[in-house]
């Protein structure tokens, strides 16, 4: 290899290891919570994108069910929580029918409609999040996290 083609392939390489190691915003992690956290609510904002049916994301047919849409292979967001939570409210909004699904150490959680929410105690833990479009258009959207139930 002469040294022009080895200095070519070493910046390809280089370039290739640095967009793989940054995260897209498909997999925004979210600032950690813990009770009594601030502010509340956090809210965070993103579009939906991917072509993976979210049924095909939950593993389980009667969750799959209720979780319509189409959503990236990859987690929209990661959520920590760093202490058990008695109570936490996961809102999404958009102008159109959404999915929020939800996979952690609890479980699977899915919510699909206009402004869907899911609300209920939360363990300590790494939870990955997902938001697709039912109607597979992207959208807009803000997903809010608060400790208390969110006004429509």
């Amino acid at each position: 290899m002469t040294n022009k083609n080895w200095q070519f392939w070493l910046a390809s390489a280089c370039f290739s290891l640095l967009v793989a190691g940054v995260p897209s915003q498909a997999q925004r992690v979210l600032k950690p919570i813990a009770p009594q956290f601030t502010p509340d609510p956090q809210v965070y904002s993103g579009t939906t994108e991917g072509n993976a049916p979210m049924q095909s994301l939950v593993g389980d047919a009667k969750i799959a069910a209720t979780c319509q849409g189409l959503a990236s292979s990859n987690p929209s967001h990661v959520l920590n929580i760093t202490k058990a939570m008695s109570s936490l409210s996961l809102r999404v909004t958009a102008p159109s029918p959404i999915t929020i699904l939800v996979r952690g150490k609890d479980g699977i959680l899915c919510r699909s409609g206009l402004n869907p929410e899911i609300i209920g105690a939360w363990s300590e833990g790494k939870y990955e999040i997902w938001i697709g479009s039912v109607s597979g258009d992207r959208l807009n959207y803000r997903l809010s996290l608060s400790e208390g139930r969110q006004s429509p």
